[in-house]
């Protein structure tokens, strides 16, 4: 039930809708390998927990860079790397084919808006390889029918729209990137394999997070490899077009 950089985004036809998932974001059902250390020591005990504590942000806006791998259906590796800050700009780039930006129209605030409210984006999805640059707002592609992922973009872990679980599983097994720790949880939604998520409240982020693959192995699917916390400069998050063919999704979701 992660996230994968397997799900991105696909376009259909002229005038049809994009395909949303912007979560790698997420791990899809089949893309489970690799049995992971203490792994049934992890179930040992568990303290159900709500999800916004579990999985709580506290960079503060303050700026998240990290770069990470995670394995596809068929095992082969690729290399996810994102810059973040707060909620206003957030950047993923997957092996250099997929670059998605996400940026706040409305507002620059850090803090999540209202119960009930979305916030405005601006998303751009540029197919490197291609050389095709999908544009649309958070309002377009609720039009058009997609879905609307902001939290699951930004932080790596797919949230459910049902019921989920979470516990805290406490084995006293620990993993750090640098200074960077984390704490593992255990995810079961709905109609969904179960997951082991070791979040770190620091970046907002997993550092690792492991499924049971088709044999039921748990088994390691994402992993952070460096984080980086200094400044990121403006043009990290300032998107080009320069040589891409440019679509408007909105244009294209008011046309049907």
């Amino acid at each position: 039930m992660l996230p994968a950089p397997a799900r991105w985004i696909a376009v259909m036809g002229c005038g049809a809708a994009l395909l949303a998932a912007f979560t790698p974001l997420a791990v899809a059902k089949d893309e489970r390998a690799v049995v992971t250390q203490n792994a049934t020591a992890r179930t040992a005990t568990a303290q159900v927990v709500d999800w916004d504590v579990a999985f709580k942000d506290e960079s503060a806006g303050r700026p998240v860079h990290f770069a990470a791998e995670y394995r596809d259906g068929h095992g082969v590796s690729h290399r996810l790397e994102e810059w973040r800050e707060g909620t206003a700009h957030v950047r993923r780039r997957t092996d250099d084919r997929i670059d998605l930006h996400a940026d706040v129209i409305e507002s620059g605030s850090h803090e999540r808006p209202a119960k009930g409210q979305v916030e405005e984006y601006v998303w751009q999805v540029i197919d490197l390889q291609k050389k095709i640059a999908h544009r649309m707002s958070t309002r377009g592609m609720l039009r058009a029918g997609m879905s609307y992922h902001f939290w699951s973009t930004a932080h790596v872990l797919l949230r459910p729209t049902g019921p989920v679980r979470v516990t805290r599983l406490r084995d006293g097994t620990e993993l750090h990137v640098g200074p960077t720790g984390c704490k593992w949880f255990r995810v079961e939604a709905d109609g969904q394999p179960p997951s082991k998520v070791c979040w770190s409240r620091a970046i907002g982020a997993p550092l690792s997070i492991d499924a049971p693959d088709s044999a039921g192995k748990w088994t390691n699917t994402f992993e952070v490899k460096t984080i980086d916390r200094s400044a990121i400069a403006p043009s990290v998050f300032a998107v080009s077009t320069a040589g891409l063919q440019v679509r408007n999704v909105d244009e294209l979701a008011a046309e049907d």
